[in-house]
This record gives C-alpha cells, sequence and structure tokens, in this order.
C-alpha cells in the first residue's frame, strides 16, 4: 500500500475515474479489478487515523466535465457502468498495520 498526501490523493482519483471512463473491458479480469480496489483503498485509507481523507466534489465534478466534454477522454456512461462493477464487487480483504480490516464501501 502506497502511503499518499492529499494531493496526491485527489490526482490519484481524478486518474482513477479518467481511466475507468475509457472502457468497458477495464474490470472484465478479476486481477483488474482487485488492482482498482487496491488504488481506491491507496486513496481512501489513512494511516493517520486522525486524518481521513475526503474527496473534493468539485474535483469529480471537473473530472466529469471534462470527459462529457471530450469523447476522446472517455464516456460517462461507463464511468457509470464501472463505476457500479467496483461498488458492486468490492469486498475488504486487506488490513491495516493493527490487523483491522479496511472497509472502504461507504466511500465507494
Amino acid at each position: 500500500m502506497r502511503i499518499l498526501n492529499e494531493q496526491e490523493k485527489r490526482d490519484a482519483l481524478n486518474e482513477v475515474l479518467i481511466e475507468l471512463s475509457k472502457s468497458q473491458d477495464i474490470l472484465k479480469e478479476a486481477r483488474d479489478r482487485v488492482s482498482f480496489f487496491m488504488r481506491f483503498e491507496d486513496i481512501y485509507y489513512n494511516y493517520n487515523r486522525n486524518e481521513k481523507f475526503r474527496h473534493y466534489y468539485s474535483d469529480i465534478f471537473s473530472t466529469l466535465t471534462l470527459i462529457d466534454g471530450d469523447s476522446s477522454i472517455g464516456s460517462l456512461d461507463i464511468l457509470a457502468q464501472n463505476i457500479q462493477t467496483i461498488k458492486d464487487g468490492y469486498i475488504p480483504k486487506n488490513t491495516d498495520e493493527n490487523g483491522t480490516l479496511l472497509i472502504l464501501a461507504k466511500k465507494l
């Protein structure tokens, strides 16, 4: 698991959204879905329990606007399908350094 600062997490979330908007086949294989689950865990998990990462809706809106405005970047329909696949398929399996299960379902 990578330790990211807040700006890196914001950037990583926007990159993931763009990547998920490009292809319906990006989550076809189980290993690909697991890779995205881990990326979301990197983004939303905090080693410092006092600092909780919350995504910025303005970041998400600007990314969605970018995708919607340029079909060469991706498709909002594909993004919605892939986000639903991730949401439906996420099963917490990884633990933090204390052995506590990482549960990110609400954040997804």
